[in-house]
């Protein structure tokens, strides 16, 4: 990975959404979500926001693992719309979200040209590893818990297993990094939380 290059004074504004496109035409792209939200909550990828305030910074280091700031809850990010949500002290707030480009750039391999269209994503080279349907989903329910990111609407364990089979067939269609020796869907996953310790939600460990 190339270092980020000195801050010029003068840059170019992206959308969230034009600095995500050229990443996954290198990185599958839930990797390269996690890859920018985590660069950006570390201040490498410079961003600014509208309306002008500090308390976006806090919801991109909670989405970044980074913080466990407990008055953001909810934090989202709507790629294609360049928008950045949470609920912060009790009020949702949205921001409109503009990075760097020439810090999003320094993110790309080094022999990698912004102009480069490859017709296929090619594998990280980090050994692909193979998961169990349990091991997966007990590792994203507390990932989820650990980050607030379960919405307040899941009440049910039907709520709650058809979200971690949704993430799941994202992971599966998504994460080169990741094989499955089966992916397996919301019945199954409801009828499992109480046996693997995933329901109710307050059994759920986060470490």
């Amino acid at each position: 990975m190339a270092k980020l290059a000195s801050k010029s004074s003068t840059v170019t504004w992206i959308s969230l959404w034009d600095a995500l496109v050229p990443l996954t035409e290198h990185y599958p792209r839930v990797l390269a979500e996690r890859m920018l939200v985590r660069k950006i909550a570390a201040r490498h990828v410079r961003r600014k926001h509208f309306p002008a305030n500090g308390h976006d910074l806090r919801i991109w280091r909670k989405l970044g693992g980074v913080s466990a700031d407990p008055h953001v809850l909810f934090p989202v990010i709507h790629w294609e719309e360049s928008t950045l949500e949470a609920h912060w002290r009790g009020q949702h707030r949205a921001y409109r979200i503009k990075v760097v480009r020439e810090d999003v750039l320094q993110l790309l391999p080094e022999n990698a040209m912004p102009e480069e269209q490859p017709e296929a994503q090619e594998e990280p080279a980090a050994a692909v590893r193979h998961m169990t349907a349990k091991k997966w989903i007990t590792a994203e329910a507390r990932r989820l818990k650990r980050n607030n990111l379960i919405p307040a609407n899941i009440v049910s364990k039907m709520a709650f297993a058809t979200l971690l089979a949704a993430n799941m067939a994202l992971a599966d269609e998504w994460d080169y990094s990741i094989s499955f020796s089966k992916v397996v869907h919301a019945p199954y996953i409801k009828n499992k939380l109480e046996d693997w310790g995933l329901w109710p939600l307050d059994r759920i460990p986060i470490q």
